[in-house]
């Protein structure tokens, strides 16, 4: 390890609020105190109007112009949360209501986002939606030849909602048990559990706003297990974290220069002992984070500045 820089980002440090005014544009407050998300709501909703929904180019201009007024900097709590106790239906997001649940389920996986699949006896088993399975999907268009398809790709549960919606209606749904029962027709004992429209897990704004398609991107990128509050900064950079989170956090993005033969473990272990040595200090903790395919470290595919 010949070289080695430290790109400190800003510290969690306040909360972001939002009073909405009837036919102008929202407006931002600031209050630079550290609480969990569940606090700051309560501290938004009683002295202003709730905690801010950011989502257009205006808002977002909006949230700059106060950060550079206040030289503020940080990262800071928004009110998009995530809902990871009811379920949904992927239609419309239709609220559960029927319910036909194998035995000691729904599990609580501990998952970012649980989705919910049928065996071949008609129960509902969750799974972790990155497994690949067949699917349901609904057909109920004028046109349509049937009304339940069962599709023999094995595909993430995203996926198969994003192929439901594009050929059919969407993933399918099961309001009774009638159309419990007429699912089970289609399967056989080759098959084990098969997508089905049912998610635990849906992003919502404090302000009961709905999501626009880029918000929804951003919230399919979020897969920290138990982290289902988000913060931004005036740069537009949106981070889910841990909700009860209320100290102060500081993010270390570490640049190394190491053989390609030497492991994440290797790397991790010798930056910790540096850091642990540098700060000096038994009331800090430091954890990795791990890059969406799984590994800490990833090639550097940019030049470094001389």
């Amino acid at each position: 390890m010949d070289q080695m820089w430290l790109n400190f980002l800003s510290l969690l440090a306040g909360l972001l609020m939002m009073i909405s005014l009837s036919n102008q544009s929202p407006e931002y407050f600031l209050i630079k105190e550290f609480l969990s998300w569940d606090k700051a709501q309560s501290v938004c909703r009683t002295k202003h109007v709730d905690l801010a929904t950011v989502q257009t180019n205006e808002d977002w201009a909006a949230l700059k112009n106060l950060s550079v007024d206040q030289n503020f900097y940080s990262m800071a709590w928004t009110g998009l949360y995530q809902d990871t106790v009811n379920w949904f239906w992927s239609l419309n997001d239709e609220p559960l209501q029927y319910q036909n649940w194998a035995p000691s389920m729904p599990l609580n996986l501990g998952l970012k986002k649980e989705c919910a699949a049928i065996n071949t006896a008609g129960f509902w088993i969750n799974h972790f939606c990155g497994d690949n399975r067949f699917f349901l999907c609904i057909d109920e268009q004028p046109n349509a030849t049937q009304r339940v398809v069962l599709e023999r790709t094995y595909i993430t549960w995203l996926e198969a909602q994003k192929y439901c919606r594009t050929f059919y209606t969407d993933l399918m749904v099961i309001r009774n048990q009638t159309e419990n029962d007429l699912i089970l027709g289609i399967f056989n004992d080759q098959m084990y559990n098969i997508w089905i429209g049912l998610y635990r897990g849906k992003w919502n704004w404090s302000s009961r706003e709905n999501l626009t398609d880029a918000t929804r991107l951003h919230t399919q990128k979020m897969t920290g297990p138990q982290e289902n509050c988000v913060l931004a900064n005036y740069l537009g950079a949106v981070d889910d974290y841990t909700c009860t989170i209320r100290k102060k956090r500081q993010v270390v993005r570490v640049q190394v220069k190491a053989s390609k033969t030497t492991s994440d473990a290797t790397l991790t272990a010798l930056i910790s002992h540096k850091l642990q040595h540098f700060l000096n200090a038994s009331d800090v903790s430091l954890t990795w984070r791990k890059q969406p395919g799984g590994k800490i470290f990833q090639k550097n595919k940019t030049k470094p500045r001389v």
